[in-house]
């Protein structure tokens, strides 16, 4: 099966290049899933194709290997795979400036390899990366490692339209998912692949149910490319975000990527995330989340214990929204399932949730006013999020000089804004919720992947609140992270979480100077929120938080 939109994915713009070809640190990575190295899937296959990250790898203008037998230069550019005495050529595929993705060589060593670029004879710095039989990841639409997967859904021979929020998957219906990864193939890889399934044990998660299997292996379109050909589990849940992910010999999984499914193929609808439909119709909307956070440490802190911290965040933004618009804050799992998703160490939390490609800042003034029990508070923009105003409000326990905490949890509180540019003055008026308590969050200190994590909890609004469970996840040495996110009923009262989840958090290693890993527990009225209207808006959504957060070590 063939889809002329694959190796498009691969493909970005350009940056100003550079005298020597440099290769970014940490910058080689699985071409679907961009893992970093030092997350359970961040290593090379081989096989698969991979792409480097740097600058002058190659010329301004992309340039696409078209024809077999693949060459092993394209417009300048080669690359080389070396361990001890052995140095082989990897396949370029796609070259530009400021990346390269090239087919790591199917028998390459297994181990730690060099990669290098040679670009118009000139040589770029070593990168070390690790080669292994088998480490998959699906390619996103968005070429993000998250968010809408290309994925087709197959209606017939002539008919596989790409799976999107419109053109939904049914539970039952065959899906072909698109990726890398599954490993080498008996024949040279610059060559037409053959059809037929790899050695490599696959398994397939559609909403953390296992789903059957019928082909896997190289698609006869593509060199280094994986299609992978799925039944969607009559017990799927439906939704326009339900995660997918690929695991390899019962251990490496891959990437999360999403698929939309209706019971009628019909387009979807999150029933239980009114803003996330409205971020996916696009337009202009404002989120307002005032937010406390009781935070339990002993690892990390000078002075271990509790800490209670109070904020606000105000997100007013422009989407374009569209079929495949995904925003991560907002485009959420169905609840009863969980996603994941990587980056770099300090940036999966925030940064990963920020991620909104079309988004526009909307300006509703310089700083927003905020008020609860009588104190009052200044809330600016984020200089690095202009869609963004936040402050941390109070603290407990209260620094020198502070009133301690802000918000009366539940309690009242007026958000006024002053207007600007894009949204006029308005005022807010807002609750916090009851505070949903966590079971074990004193008890929990070590999280042991093999042995599966269950939480409970009590307390919460069942009429408008939804469970969100989050781990966050360090690997500080290599750079990377990962974030766990589930979503569960608040009625049910714990949540475990899927074992491919687990398998996706790194180990904390021995030599971590600070806090590896949270988990989170928190209540968000995700079901039911209360609206606001402001001039230049389509609408407002108000979702107050109470988190209980713990530090954990993962093992």
């Amino acid at each position: 099966m063939k889809s002329a939109c694959i190796l498009g994915v691969l493909a970005l713009a350009a940056f100003p290049a550079a005298a020597q070809p440099y290769i970014n640190y940490r910058g080689v990575v699985n071409a679907a899933s961009f893992e970093g190295q030092g997350l359970p899937a961040g290593s090379i296959a081989q096989g698969s194709v991979f792409t480097i990250f740097g600058s002058n790898l190659g010329p301004a203008q992309y340039a696409q290997s078209s024809s077999y037998p693949l060459p092993n230069k394209l417009a300048g550019v080669s690359l080389s795979i070396t361990q001890t005495a052995t140095t082989l050529a990897a396949i370029p595929l796609i070259v530009l400036a400021s990346q390269v993705s090239a087919i790591m060589p199917s028998n390459a060593p297994l181990g730690k390899v060099i990669v290098r670029v040679n670009y118009n004879g000139q040589t770029s710095n070593p990168a070390i990366v690790n080669v292994v039989p088998a480490s998959p990841g699906v390619f996103s639409v968005l070429s993000s490692g998250f968010g809408p997967g290309v994925v087709q859904n197959y209606a017939s021979a002539a008919s596989q339209p790409i799976n999107t929020t419109q053109a939904t998957a049914q539970p039952g219906q065959t899906v072909i998912l698109w990726g890398t990864g599954l490993g080498p193939v008996p024949y040279g890889d610059n060559v037409a692949p053959a059809a037929g399934n790899l050695p490599t044990q696959v398994s397939v998660f559609i909403g953390n149910q296992p789903a059957s299997v019928s082909y896997s292996g190289r698609s006869p379109c593509c060199a280094g490319l994986d299609e992978i050909i799925v039944t969607v589990p009559a017990d799927s849940p439906s939704g326009c975000y339900v995660p997918v992910q690929v695991m390899a010999n019962s251990s490496v999984v891959s990437n999360a990527v999403t698929i939309g499914i209706d019971k009628n193929g019909a387009p979807c609808a999150d029933s239980f995330n009114p803003g996330g439909g409205a971020v996916r119709a696009g337009g202009n909307h404002g989120f307002v989340q005032a937010e406390r956070d009781n935070f339990v440490a002993d690892i990390g802190l000078s002075a271990p214990g509790e800490a209670i911290a109070d904020s606000l965040f105000v997100d007013l933004r422009q989407d374009a929204g569209g079929p495949s618009y995904f925003s991560p804050e907002y485009s959420l799992p169905p609840v009863g399932t969980c996603t994941m998703y990587s980056g770099q160490a300090f940036d999966s939390g925030a940064g990963t949730l920020l991620f909104a490609p079309q988004s526009k800042a909307l300006d509703g003034g310089a700083a927003l006013q905020v008020s609860a029990g009588g104190a009052m508070a200044s809330v600016k923009r984020f200089a690095d999020a202009p869609q963004l105003y936040g402050a941390l409000l109070g603290e407990q326990p209260a620094p020198s000089g502070t009133s301690g905490l802000f918000f009366g949890f539940p309690g009242p509180f007026t958000l006024s804004i002053p207007g600007g540019a894009d949204v006029h003055s308005a005022q807010v008026n807002g609750a916090t919720p009851a505070p949903l308590q966590w079971t074990e969050q004193t008890s929990l200190s070590t999280l042991v992947r093999a042995n599966g994590l269950t939480v409970h909890w009590t307390g919460g609004n069942p009429a408008t609140d939804v469970a969100v469970i989050e781990v966050l996840d360090n690997n500080d040495a290599a750079n990377s992270s990962t974030l766990a996110l589930c979503l569960a009923p608040l009625t049910a009262g714990k949540f475990s979480l899927p074992a491919e989840i687990l398998q996706s958090l790194p180990a904390t290693p021995a030599s971590a100077q600070r806090i590896p890993a949270l988990v989170v527990v928190a209540s968000e009225p995700l079901l039911s929120p209360a609206t606001f209207s402001a001039g230049g808006l389509q609408g407002g959504f108000l979702t107050p938080v109470y988190a209980a957060i713990a530090s954990v070590v993962v093992e």
